[in-house]
């Protein structure tokens, strides 16, 4: 039996943790210049002539059959920066979020080849990684599909109501890349007493998308398919955000993510 698919009722989110957009929200001309920009992005061709962010450890000459996760991609290629402006997207996202307005202060691009290696992304919440804000429940991170994204194609999977069981960096987000950690990586995690784990998926198809809370666990297998899974992840802060100070004494990276949450021209400030 496959996966039951997340809900896509507004009403469900407070509850799950996740919830998915009943309809297309990129348009397909849209979702597919973006997906061309990403795979030219990957070969190192750069629009802009601004490379992504050193991170994660993507080059563009790394082994073409491990998964591309590639940082501020669209800072290469504006054509990626322009599936968070749709206003579909912007206005089912607000919505969603009971939001007066988005910022974008981040897009992952990810690649997951055809029958790749290395291409499993661990049991994780998100929140426990965002340190620059004060308070990471007002930031989200919304799964955009560039190609169709069926479970076998490697579609993120989601454990409904688990941001309600705690705030802690549990999982591992960064170092479980093959599906047997999956397996490993959840005999691990605490389950709290009344609650179950129960998994749902987000298989959908190019232009629609998914938005969770940060404290919701997630994970997506390896792609078992001939064709690769492209999608963005972008990552939004609301209205009711709040944010921390420049840390000298933080990592890079820290620094980096807190200067992006400043509205600029790649990481505009949205309104439906």
């Amino acid at each position: 039996m496959k996966t039951p698919v997340i809900s896509h009722f507004k009403a469900d989110y407070a509850n799950d943790g996740v919830v998915m957009s009943p309809e297309q929200v990129i348009r397909p001309d849209v979702a597919a210049a973006a997906r061309d920009a990403l795979l030219a992005v990957s070969r190192g061709e750069y629009a802009t002539g601004k490379p992504p962010l050193p991170m994660h450890g993507w080059t563009p000459d790394q082994d073409p059959t491990h998964m591309a996760t590639i940082q501020e991609a669209h800072r290469a290629n504006k054509a990626i920066l322009a599936v968070a402006e749709e206003p579909a997207f912007v206005k089912w996202l607000c919505d969603v979020l009971d939001a007066e307005w988005v910022q974008v202060w981040g897009i992952l691009g990810t690649i997951k080849p055809g029958k790749g290696s290395k291409s499993t992304f661990g049991w994780h919440r998100d929140g426990p990684y965002w340190r620059w804000f004060k308070n990471p429940i007002e930031t989200n991170a919304v799964f955009v599909a560039l190609s169709d994204c069926e479970e076998e194609r490697g579609a993120l999977r989601y454990v409904p109501r688990s941001h309600l069981w705690g705030a802690g960096k549990d999982g591992n987000f960064f170092h479980d890349r093959e599906d047997s950690d999956l397996e490993s990586r959840r005999n691990e995690l605490r389950v709290p007493d009344g609650e179950t784990w129960t998994e749902s998926v987000a298989a959908m198809g190019a232009g629609y998308a998914a938005v969770h809370n940060a404290y919701t666990l997630h994970a997506s297998a390896a792609n078992t398919l001939d064709e690769p899974r492209v999608n963005l992840t972008v990552t939004v802060r609301t209205n009711r955000s709040e944010l921390n100070g420049f840390e000298p004494e933080e990592e890079d990276v820290y620094n980096w993510m807190r200067e992006q949450c400043d509205p600029s021209e790649f990481y505009p400030l949205l309104r439906p």
